[in-house]
């Protein structure tokens, strides 16, 4: 036994009661536990505490030098709370979820529990990497009168929906239609999203943000409209299932790294209205075999698959 949840209801843990568990790694105690016994995790070394903040557990914990992990805080005005059993995560408040870099969020350390998210109406802003890793979160629900986001099928956007914040890690789709009107897609929207294999844009999309579609493993096809201007750095990175994808004439950025690691591309064609290429846009693209570049493209040239600048002097791919 590595991990336990105590159901909600239980009062009491006795003295001893989990003497000389080696092997628990960690258990969840709710806030209706108001008495832990002398001893009651002595001898569980790799032990780390579930709990509310300033609950009988949390005093315990910090009382005989436990390590813990809380299930409820505050900060910058808002208050979040996860039910490990359900995997509900609440935050409410009249606030902003802060900047979280990557594993970072207050949250971070519980994000295998977080299987669904309900926003309250008075969140105003939501960071990029808020449920970064969060990979069973399936459903991301938003207060009817909040006035800065909206929820659509369990996927956060803005309030009006012309911008994709973020999808569901994991979610179980396999194909997902971004709903027509949405013009961005944001930093990270679909990071590390690998059960889709298959994403369609409208034609209101014109552009693709950093890291939208990084480490989508399973992502077979993709269809950019020609409304896109902006393909930005890491957007399909690491994205090595997709063999193929058509970049429309209206694209006049591919900015670096942008299909770093697309391991099964096996050629791409640059149409005349690219004027940018980004270092290492085509990098580590090992079944990359023909690059076709518009003979109207005024900044770039190929010749037998290679990518060059237009005259020729320089050899870039």
């Amino acid at each position: 036994l590595t991990s336990m949840i105590i159901p909600n209801g239980v009062t009491s843990i006795d003295y001893g009661a989990f003497y000389g568990c080696s092997r628990l790694k960690s258990i969840t105690l709710p806030n209706s536990v108001t008495s832990i016994g002398y001893g009651a995790f002595n001898d569980c070394d790799n032990l780390t505490i579930i709990c509310v903040k300033d609950s009988t557990a949390h005093n315990y914990a910090e009382v005989f030098n436990i390590s813990y992990v809380l299930t409820s805080g505050t900060d910058n005005g808002l208050e979040w709370l996860l039910d490990i059993e359900t995997g509900v995560l609440t935050i409410s408040g009249n606030g902003t979820i802060p900047d979280c870099f990557s594993g970072s969020s207050p949250w971070y350390d519980l994000k295998n529990y977080i299987r669904s998210v309900i926003i309250d109406d008075g969140i105003r802003s939501i960071s990029t990497y808020a449920f970064y890793d969060c990979i069973n979160l399936t459903n991301i629900i938003i207060g009817e009168n909040n006035i800065y986001y909206s929820s659509v099928n369990g996927v956060l956007f803005n309030k009006n929906k012309t911008k994709l914040i973020q999808y569901p890690i994991g979610s179980s789709r396999i194909s997902y239609s971004i709903p027509n009107g949405v013009t961005s897609i944001g930093t990270s929207a679909f990071y590390n999203c690998s059960n889709l294999t298959n994403i369609t844009m409208y034609d209101s999309v014109t552009n693709i943000g950093y890291e939208a579609f990084k480490n989508c493993i399973r992502l077979t096809s993709i269809t950019i409209p020609n409304s896109v201007t902006s393909i930005d750095e890491k957007a399909f990175y690491n994205c090595n299932s997709l063999t193929s994808i058509i970049i429309p004439n209206s694209v006049t950025s591919i900015c670096r790294w942008a299909f770093f690691s697309c391991s099964s591309l096996t050629s791409i064609i640059i149409p005349n209205s690219v004027t940018k290429i980004g270092s290492g846009a085509f990098d580590d693209c090992s079944s990359l075999t023909d690059i076709l570049v518009d003979s109207e493209n005024s900044m770039y040239s190929s010749l037998d698959g290679v990518l060059f600048n237009k005259d020729k002097t320089e050899l870039l791919i």
